[in-house]
Parts: structure tokens; C-alpha cells; sequence
């Protein structure tokens, strides 16, 4: 019994530790390059809301965002940092249905793809406050 252990483990050792070496060398590449999926909620944040207007309406305050990319890749980003930005430079009075894509997430580096956005677009209801506030001036 221990001539048959002595063959199996002792004869010609040199190839099997090359080729344990090989295999856990393989293995840490592949597990590398294996992709990982993803869901983050990311808030949004609106900017440039014109002046005299205000939000009259509730929205999703978050999105939720499926991304990809090597484990490695979506190991190091910073999460708490990620945003998906609402410009509101051209929105007028009334409803206005904004769409999300891959320019609104910020702070995403561009190794890391993104599969989806729920939801794709967000509807912000503005409302012109100038009236209000010319009243209240004349009231003071």
C-alpha cells in the first residue's frame, strides 16, 4: 500500500507540481475574466432648474441600473459616488418626460457597460412659481 501511495505522489513529482501550478494559474484567469451582472440603485439628481419654476410633482428619486463588466472592474467602483444626472436647462411649464441613458449615469467608468435603466425615462411635472413670488413681494 505504501509503494503504491509512494508512486502516485512521489514518482516524477516535478510534472505533477508543474501541473498543479497550471491549473491554479488558469483558474485565476478565469476568474478574472468572468463577468459579473450587477443591479445598483442609483439616485438622481436634478440640475438647472430654471429659475421662477419649481418641481410640482413626485418622482422616482432612484433608478435602478444593471451593469457589466470584468469582477475586477466592478470590484473597484465606488458606488456611493455613481449618479444619474437630470438636466432641466430646456424643460418648460408642464410635464416633461426625460429620458435616461448612459450620459445621465455619472461617475461610471467606461469598462463597465450598462445593460439597463428602469425606468427609462422619468416624468417632472414644472410649475411657474413667478407669479408667487411677485405677490409675495408686493406683500412685503
Amino acid at each position: 500500500m505504501s509503494k503504491i501511495l509512494r508512486q502516485i505522489f512521489l514518482d516524477k513529482w516535478q510534472y505533477k507540481l508543474v501541473s498543479i501550478l497550471l491549473a491554479i494559474i488558469l483558474w485565476i484567469y478565469v476568474v478574472k475574466e468572468q463577468n459579473l451582472n450587477i443591479m445598483l440603485s442609483v439616485p438622481v439628481e436634478i440640475n438647472n432648474l430654471p429659475e421662477n419654476m419649481e418641481i410640482a410633482n413626485d418622482f422616482k428619486n432612484s433608478i435602478d441600473v444593471l451593469i457589466v463588466g470584468r469582477r475586477d472592474d466592478v470590484a473597484k467602483i465606488e458606488r456611493k459616488n455613481i449618479i444619474a444626472v437630470i438636466d432641466l436647462k430646456k424643460a418648460v411649464a408642464g410635464e416633461n418626460l426625460i429620458k435616461i441613458n448612459r450620459q445621465n449615469i455619472k461617475f461610471l467608468p467606461n469598462v463597465i457597460a450598462i445593460e439597463e435603466i428602469s425606468p427609462m425615462q422619468i416624468s417632472i411635472v414644472l410649475k411657474d412659481n413667478s407669479h408667487t413670488a411677485a405677490q409675495k413681494v408686493k406683500v412685503k
